[in-house]
């Protein structure tokens, strides 16, 4: 079962109990690198936690990498404060125990998805010109030898396709020559310098570079870099994710305060 109490002026409260949920580990190099693992946790039905919006799936950051805690809530926090970002993530610092065991202080945030009390976007198997929510990976190259409908490359940077579902029965190879398409599209308006207007959401995008170099974000171009586009719509950046190695936390960057960041060669190829 899953108990969900917090404490306010010293007094303690349940907030949620049911049996209706199911936890497991998640994650990549989190989950196999340290000795405090990240979980995801799935309700069978929408439920709120300490009033984050409704949804079946939350993710619990165990932010070992970050001895602060800090940064992912930090950078979620900002970015709820941007004119521009149509969605940003919440958090909430909770102390987990799982079966009486003390696991440690986590960060419970929700799951990067399209919903309906979320990020509401209509994504619709089998049809070209739907909603899309689609991530940057460069760790594809590890784990694959050739391409498949849920992923796509473009110059030389994989993108995972999240929705549509690739379980679904009508998800096809259009989805990925679609974005294949449009993504090669708005590349060469970008390098021309014209007609970009129509295909990205440019204060959006703005908005996102602003974060990204503020904070030296290490993955910006790497992974956990999501997009999302609604038909007819121009891509959009977000929702932001992944930030514990930011502000500092990398020793194998630039990682002072000082210089600028984003626009290097190797960083995210759209914001050269």
């Amino acid at each position: 079962s899953v108990l969900a109490i917090s404490t306010k002026n010293g007094i303690a409260e349940t907030e949620l109990e049911t049996d209706a949920a199911k936890i497991r580990g998640r994650g990549n190099s989190t989950w196999f690198t340290y000795p405090k693992k990240p979980f995801k946790l799935k309700f069978d039905e929408n439920t709120s936690i300490f009033g984050m919006p409704k949804a079946k799936s939350y993710v619990l950051l165990a932010e070992y990498a970050d001895k602060s805690l800090m940064r992912n809530t930090v950078v979620h926090k900002l970015s709820s404060l941007m004119d521009h970002l149509s969605y940003t993530l919440e958090t909430r610092f909770v102390e987990l125990y799982i079966n009486t065991v003390y696991m440690g202080l986590y960060v419970l945030t929700e799951q990067v998805e399209f919903h309906k009390n979320k990020l509401n976007v209509e994504s619709i198997s089998g049809i070209a010109d739907t909603g899309y929510l689609f991530e940057l990976d460069m760790r594809y190259f590890d784990t694959h030898t050739q391409l498949n409908e849920e992923w796509f490359i473009v110059a030389g940077y994989p993108y995972e396709i999240k929705d549509p579902d690739s379980g679904d029965l009508e998800y096809s190879q259009v989805h990925a020559d679609y974005l294949t398409d449009y993504m090669v599209n708005l590349e060469n308006a970008l390098i021309a310098k014209t007609g970009y207007e129509a295909l990205l959401d440019v204060d959006g995008w703005i908005d996102f570079f602003i974060i990204q170099e503020l904070i030296k974000n290490v993955d910006v171009g790497f992974s956990s870099a999501f997009y999302y586009k609604e038909a007819g719509g121009p891509l959009r950046p977000g929702p932001l994710w992944d930030f514990d190695f930011a502000i500092g936390n990398a020793d194998y960057i630039d990682y002072g305060p000082e210089n600028f960041y984003g626009m290097k060669d190797y960083k995210n190829r759209l914001f050269k």
